[in-house]
């Protein structure tokens, strides 16, 4: 055996470290932001902290409800997710909808090594993007069995799926539709 061998077991162990690490100094911060006296303080530290904090991170985005079957997240109205005419720019509104369902699958993921590449996107726009946007992801049951059960057969699959995003008005303003391919690789058990 090589080091090349262990490359993809590195390159995952990296990113949980990352992860945790990027986890850790956003609550390390939100700490303090909370305890500062002062709204400016509060802003600069902020601001600061926005080139510190791995991307998604910064742009404020919060998962609200994470299920096996459903994924929420908020995407905020914030300085940094907003163009020139104080709508959302439909790029956060994109990256936020592809970690949804990264996050999904994540909570679904089977027993192996899992992979989850995005292969295509569309998305369209129904009504304006201002304030606070909610976008919903959602796997059917018998949906997710059926790829499941494909996964462990042909150890690939192929999943699609349609995000909702919402305003503060809990209409639907726009939506994204993702193709995916599943790739499952068992791994050997050591003993």
């Amino acid at each position: 055996m090589t080091l090349r061998d262990f490359r993809q077991d590195f390159n995952k162990i990296t990113a949980k470290i990352t992860d945790r690490v990027g986890t850790i100094a956003g609550e390390i911060a939100d700490q303090v932001a909370s305890d500062l006296p002062s709204p400016r303080a509060k802003r600069l530290l902020n601001s600061a902290l926005d080139f510190l904090r791995p991307h998604f991170l910064s742009l404020g985005i919060r998962v609200v409800r994470l299920s096996p079957r459903q994924v929420e997240i908020l995407v905020p109205a914030k300085a940094r997710n907003l163009d020139e005419s104080g709508m959302v720019m439909e790029g956060v509104l994109t990256s936020a909808g592809i970690e949804a369902f990264k996050q999904l699958w994540k909570r679904n993921a089977p027993e192996g090594f899992f992979e989850n590449k995005i292969t295509s996107f569309q998305f369209e726009k129904f009504k304006e993007l201002k304030g606070d946007i909610r976008l919903r992801c959602e796997l059917s049951d018998l949906g997710r069995e059926a790829i499941l059960a494909e996964l462990h057969k042909d150890k690939c699959s192929r999943a699609d799926v349609q995000i909702h995003f919402f305003n503060h008005e809990e209409q639907i303003c726009a939506e994204l539709n993702l193709k995916s391919e599943l790739f499952l690789k068992e791994m050997i058990d050591w003993k």
